[in-house]
């Protein structure tokens, strides 16, 4: 790397009865960079909040997670499953990852979830990083602006979360929560509707299988629910739970075209 962001400034901790807060602001030439790190009563990942006022022409930032768990080969979440990959080579310096990426050995590991950034590398058994923020030398076209791509003010966030053994499936639900974690609103009391307080649409009986879509079939009236598999492994007896019940079911293909009958 050509330098590193300075010793941090440190503010006064922020505790309230759901969560504490520790603010630090960095500098490194004329960039800014304040993060907020976020410790959770009830939850089991550290959220850091990023706001990086940049100013690094022809520059790439990356964050590097120099972590306990070790492994040469680390996981990487594609949106319809997981990869892995070994370390890093000159010409595989930069891999893509959707919401998380992972390193475990046979007892724990430790997962980077990402809210909005997708570019990582593994170049040491202990490290991962995650690019933030590029701005490139030159422009791809004349009228690109390439080079002034990501001045100024930039947002985002990225999680830390440790898991027992190997096993994924806390990771993706971990991951799923933190880019889209759950609303609260008050409702007016009284308020008598069809469903009873506590209801849930749609469920599997497998930790390691997730829920990606559920919408209208393209040509026709029927629910299509997309599943997939979030470990890199197989699984079996896996059970679909949807409203009050199934009545009819088939399985069918990503271009929804019939494939087999469905067990109900």
């Amino acid at each position: 790397p050509e330098g590193k962001a300075g010793d941090p400034i440190l503010f006064e901790p922020v505790c309230g009865a759901a969560r504490a807060a520790l603010k630090s602001v960095r500098r490194y030439g004329e960039s800014v960079f304040t993060q907020t790190i976020f410790l959770g009563e009830s939850s089991d990942v550290i959220r850091v909040e990023n706001e990086i006022e940049w100013r690094g022409l022809k520059k790439l930032l990356k964050t590097p997670f120099v972590l306990r768990a070790e492994n040469e080969e680390a996981s990487f979440d594609l949106g319809l499953g997981v990869i892995r990959r070994g370390l890093s080579t000159p010409k595989l310096y930069e891999v893509p990852g959707q919401n998380w990426a992972d390193i475990s050995g046979e007892e724990w590991g430790v997962s980077v979830l990402s809210d909005c950034k997708y570019g990582w590398d593994h170049p040491k058994a202990d490290t991962l990083r995650l690019t933030g923020i590029h701005t490139p030398a030159n422009d791809y076209r004349q009228d690109s602006k390439q080079s002034l791509m990501d001045l100024g003010k930039n947002r985002y966030a990225f999680g830390i979360f440790a898991h027992k053994g190997s096993d994924l499936a806390a990771t993706q639900q971990a991951g799923a929560a933190f880019q889209r974690p759950l609303c609260t609103f008050a409702a007016a009391p009284g308020n008598e509707g069809l469903l009873p307080s506590e209801y849930s649409f749609a469920g599997v009986n497998d930790s390691g299988v997730l829920i990606r879509a559920i919408k209208k079939e393209l040509n026709g009236s029927r629910i299509i629910v997309r599943v997939n598999e979030a470990e890199g492994k197989a699984h079996s007896e896996v059970r679909l739970r949807v409203g009050n019940g199934i009545t009819a079911a088939v399985e069918v293909n990503a271009l929804e075209e019939f494939k087999a009958a469905a067990t109900l």
